[in-house]
């Protein structure tokens, strides 16, 4: 932000070439690093579309269209796939809170019918939002929806959770179906010995480079 308060756009050059020198693939633009709840709808909008024209070719941009207002939601879901965003998360509002996971399902639905057929992604992270479902069970109902030829463009899920056995549940469960990024950058090991192979963090942009030689060391069982 600059000191007027003002979104930073001219900052997003930076911030990209930072991220591909990291070895980061995705961004997840307007979430809650990124402060989206404090940006007007214009901000986000310009956010989005700068991150998208500045990322082509080198990073995929996940746009979160998170917001207090369902409205305004649907609306942010319909401009990042007009803009060329490769994906949209869905993070529970904070104040009225949906009342559990057939809740979550409808406004998922939503998105979904207005983001014209790009991946969705749930943004769970329990101690900003409160919101403290299990998301088995929520990826559970998502495959008896799918089954039913519903909610087809579902991806998976942003698990910013400390509790490792709902991760692993998420990642093996319905035979990997669902994508699932873990979040808490501080358990990535534990994350990793569950079966995680992705993750969404604060810190991955500036120590990217570390990161990926943790997981490859990881692998080869170093």
């Amino acid at each position: 932000m600059q000191p007027n308060g003002e979104i930073c756009l001219e900052s997003i050059s930076k911030h990209v070439t930072e991220c591909v020198a990291q070895g980061v693939k995705y961004v997840f633009v307007n979430g809650t690093t990124g402060e989206g709840y404090t940006m007007s709808m214009a901000e986000r909008k310009s956010a989005v579309e700068r991150w998208v024209q500045l990322s082509a070719g080198k990073l995929a941009v996940i746009a979160m269209v998170a917001t207090e207002s369902l409205p305004d939601m649907l609306d942010l879901a319909e401009h990042a796939s007009h803009s060329g965003a490769s994906a949209v998360g869905y993070q529970p509002s904070v104040f009225f809170k949906p009342d559990g996971i057939p809740a979550i399902v409808g406004i998922l639905e939503m998105i979904a019918s207005h983001s014209r057929g790009l991946p969705l992604y749930y943004y769970h992270i329990p101690i900003k939002t409160s919101v403290n479902i299990r998301c088995d069970a929520l990826l559970d109902a998502v495959a008896a929806q799918q089954a039913l030829g519903r909610l087809r463009t579902f991806r998976g899920i942003k698990y910013s959770d400390a509790d490792l056995h709902i991760l692993s549940n998420c990642i093996h469960n319905h035979a990997g179906a669902f994508d699932v990024a873990y979040g808490k950058d501080e358990q990535m090991l534990g994350a990793l010995a569950m079966g995680a192979v992705g993750f969404v963090g604060s810190t991955y942009n500036y120590s990217g480079k570390a990161s990926n030689r943790v997981i490859e060391h990881f692998n080869k069982g170093a």
